[in-house]
């Protein structure tokens, strides 16, 4: 749920889930968001701002009970068709915290007043001091539909995402 207190500025309350191949529902957290951008960004053809996230999220979804995730904005709109490149800095506070570097991308299409269509590609790069080889990366491509119900903006997405060196087998 967010909400625009003006029209740079918005706010927004999560709560993450996802469901397993046996579809258990596994809750995630929660996240508190802050987001300013360029004044009008809707009516713009290239936009800017920066996003943060105070997050607690499950052992599950994170090694870090509590984050802050900063995301720059940069982005471009026309003709129907969305560009939005997002340089993120991921900062844990766990006792052994390490920050991460996670470089995202959106391309969308509207295909209706208040809908879009589209793939969005997330990746992390841990830690940001030493990013690892392309076999210890997470990388992660959704196909995602973004809408408004009365007021509240929902965004909705199914992905997949590459094997994290947890989730490979003590033989690879």
């Amino acid at each position: 749920m967010s909400g625009g207190a003006a029209d740079w500025y918005e706010r927004g309350l999560y709560a993450p889930f996802a469901f397993d191949s046996s579809g258990a529902f596994l809750p995630g957290g929660v996240k508190i968001r802050q987001l300013f951008v360029s004044p009008h960004a809707d009516d713009r053809k290239f936009f800017y701002g920066a996003n943060f996230e105070l997050s607690y999220q499950t052992p599950r979804f994170s090694q870090s009970a509590v984050g802050l995730e900063i995301r720059p904005i940069l982005g471009a709109c026309n003709l129907g068709w969305e560009l939005i490149v997002n340089p993120i800095i991921d900062l844990s506070f766990a006792p052994a915290g390490a920050s991460t570097f996670g470089p995202a991308a959106r391309l969308a299409r509207q295909v209706g007043t208040d809908t879009w269509l589209g793939v969005e590609y997330y990746s992390s790069y841990s830690p940001i001091d030493a990013i690892p080889p392309a076999d210890r990366q997470q990388h992660m491509l959704f196909g995602v539909v973004d809408f408004k119900v009365l007021r509240l903006d929902v965004n909705l997405g199914m992905g997949l995402a590459s094997p994290t060196p947890l989730m490979r087998s003590s033989r690879s």
